[in-house]
């Protein structure tokens, strides 16, 4: 009876909204034969809706995603609509608190509505349930947690969502903590709030860029992020790269041909690609291993607006909580002018970013293509944020504002001054590269930064000695 979800009626109406099923969608995320369900037989506190109340509405149990093992939390939308069912919340809850003492991955498939009216009783008799099985704090549990909102998705179910590590959007869903209206859409949390990490044509995509986001991350944050074996030379040539740098500092250009040139072929996934979009931010493969990639967009500008700083922010938290690599690459023009509430949002954003990638515990390479201004260049890796490896090509112009001169005859001019030479002889840079040559180094540098990060910490009693 469980199998027949919702019955017939309401799995047709699931399926002319152009929705998989709950039990669909499980199997398609999880390896063949690999699920268990806990709960299937748990139905409706109340016993009229016995024989309509199949797994009370969730779907919750343990299963293999890219060879890991975990847990899934996925809601039935043709159980009443998912409308809050209480049973269903305690299932959540032991499966919350099992996840976060376990440490594997969760994934969350949200597909519900606003609520379930109960009675005094039963609403005493629910109380008592979550007292014996309280949930763990949203975002305090040490695993990986990724959402994919596939339909409805309100109240405590958003609270999730919006706190998880990863968040896709299915087309046609709908995020809010309660009411309705467009502000709520997939449009609205791309653009708009930036809540949503990616959106998805439909189920099956949606499932697949939570498979591939996962490949990324390691089931949680006490265990190193994942390599795979590298099927990409460190030695590719790179012969055509410098032609998709313009010279002309004012010639706009796509980035992204030039992160995916760096880094392992066909592995960089973007993050919050139409939120923000004066960065481009998301993860990569160098060399195999996984890092985190923010780099400023000069298709648009590349001004770091406070959308943008919001972007690299989250990504900069991520690499922390999960100890990925980051690489920034700059070209940026400084900050971006805007309105009194943009500049307040501007800096708080900015402190948090720099205090973010200063606690970062691993690796952190900065790569400088044409410009670093303004400021602009010390939020994406300046040289006091503990950033292991500063490069730049050498049609890099590293300034802020034109000096005053005060009739130093020994100063060189402002085009030597500002290019990569004079800071390379300061130390203030480590290399100046040959555009060819760029790939290749950054994987010699992140090689030996990961290795040194191996050395075991000075034990406490040696420090003072030392």
């Amino acid at each position: 009876r469980s199998l027949a979800l919702g019955g017939p009626e309401a799995v047709k109406r699931q399926r002319a909204r152009g929705r998989l099923t709950v039990r669909e969608r499980v199997a398609r995320l999880v390896e063949p034969g690999s699920f268990m369900e806990l709960g299937m037989l748990a139905r409706s506190q109340d016993p009229a809706l016995d024989a309509t109340t199949a797994a009370d509405g969730l779907v919750t149990g343990f299963g293999k995603v890219n060879g890991l093992d975990t847990a899934i939390l996925a809601e039935d939308a043709t159980v009443l609509d998912n409308t809050d069912a209480q049973v269903a919340a305690l299932k959540r809850a032991r499966l919350l608190s099992l996840t976060a003492r376990t440490g594997w991955p969760l994934v969350f498939l949200a597909d519900r509505g606003e609520g379930r009216t109960v009675t005094v009783k039963e609403a005493t008799l629910i109380g008592g349930a979550a007292r014996q099985e309280p949930e763990p704090e949203v975002g305090t549990w040490p695993s990986l947690t990724v959402v994919a909102v596939m339909g409805n998705c309100f109240g405590p179910a958003a609270t999730l969502a919006t706190a998880a590590d990863f968040l896709v959007l299915v087309k046609g869903a709908s995020l809010r903590l309660a009411g309705s209206g467009g502000q709520g859409d997939p449009g609205f949390h791309v653009e708009a709030t930036g809540l949503a990490d990616r959106v998805a044509r439909d189920d099956p995509e949606a499932l697949a860029i939570l498979r591939e986001f996962m490949s990324y991350l390691p089931a949680n944050t006490a265990l190193k992020p994942p390599r795979r074996d590298a099927d990409d030379s460190a030695e590719r040539p790179l012969a055509d790269i410098a032609a998709l740098v313009p010279e002309d500092l004012e010639k706009p250009y796509d980035v992204a041909p030039v992160i995916q040139a760096l880094v392992d072929q066909g592995s960089f996934f973007p993050l919050k690609p139409d939120f923000g979009t004066g960065l481009v931010a998301g993860l990569a493969r160098l060399n195999g291993h996984a890092i985190g990639v923010a780099a400023s967009q000069p298709l648009h500008g590349g001004a770091l607006d406070g959308a943008a700083i919001h972007k690299a922010l989250r990504l900069a938290r991520l690499c922390r909580r999960f100890r990925l690599p980051l690489l920034f690459i700059q070209d940026t023009p400084g900050y971006a002018e805007g309105s009194a509430a943009d500049q307040r949002d501007l800096l708080a954003a900015t402190g948090e970013l720099v205090r973010t990638i200063k606690e970062l515990p691993a690796p952190k390479l900065v790569l400088v293509l044409r410009r670093g201004h303004v400021l602009g260049d010390f939020v994406l890796g300046g040289r006091k944020l503990g950033i292991d490896y500063i490069a730049a090509w050498p049609l890099a112009e590293l300034a802020t504002t034109e000096p005053v001169s005060f009739g130093a005859a020994a100063v060189p001019p402002p085009a030597q001054r500002r290019g990569p030479w004079t800071a390379a002889g300061l130390a203030m840079i480590e290399d100046v590269l040959e555009p060819p040559e760029t790939r290749r180094r950054l994987v010699q540098v992140l090689e030996i930064a990961l290795l040194a990060r191996e050395v075991p910490a000075v034990p406490p009693e040696r420090e003072a000695e030392l």
